[in-house]
């Protein structure tokens, strides 16, 4: 059953006890070849084999969510976020603050920093940087090298596709 048309079978194989379904579309036999008897509640991984099976007939598990997220977390082959973007510290901070960041996967970035109006103060980096995590250090100075007023500032991390934003304050 596709996932457009499943709240129908589900209310089919709750209330008459007669249709065998599949929540998630998948590849994989799945009444014939597991020997599968009405209201049996599996799980695969991603290669089709089986990670866990009960029968349900009494009625779901009270702890099917976590059952369910057991498995989601522990594949293998889960695909991790773009970057990681952390809070700068110290915050607030008079003179210099670190601002960490952990990219998954190498790239083209800029990191900048905006005032409350949104307007770029300071490029910290434009470029390429390789997986891994990166501590890039601002001074309080925009662009011409000039120390920026006292108050509250945004920096972004940017990528071809993705970015985030955090808060900042500056005290003088």
């Amino acid at each position: 059953m596709s996932k457009s048309s499943w709240i129908g079978g589900i209310d089919n194989w709750v209330n008459q006890g007669s249709a065998p379904i599949c929540v998630d579309s998948s590849p994989y036999l799945i009444w014939n070849d597991w020997n599968a008897s009405q209201r049996d509640l599996f799980i695969t991984n991603p290669n089709g084999e089986i990670v866990f099976k009960e029968n349900i007939t009494s009625g779901i598990p009270n702890d099917i969510n976590a059952i369910i997220l057991n498995y989601l977390l522990t594949e293998e082959d889960v695909q991790p976020v773009t970057f990681k973007l952390s809070q700068n510290f110290p915050n607030p901070f008079n003179g210099l603050t670190q601002i960490p960041f952990t990219l998954f996967n190498p790239g083209n970035i800029s990191v900048n920093i905006f005032d409350i109006n949104g307007r770029t103060i300071k490029n910290l980096f434009v470029g390429y940087k390789n997986a891994g995590t990166t501590v890039l250090k601002w001074n309080g100075t925009n662009n011409f090298n000039e120390i920026v007023s006292s108050g509250i500032y945004f920096y972004k991390i940017k990528t071809s596709n993705i970015s985030s934003t955090k808060k900042l304050i500056f005290a003088k």
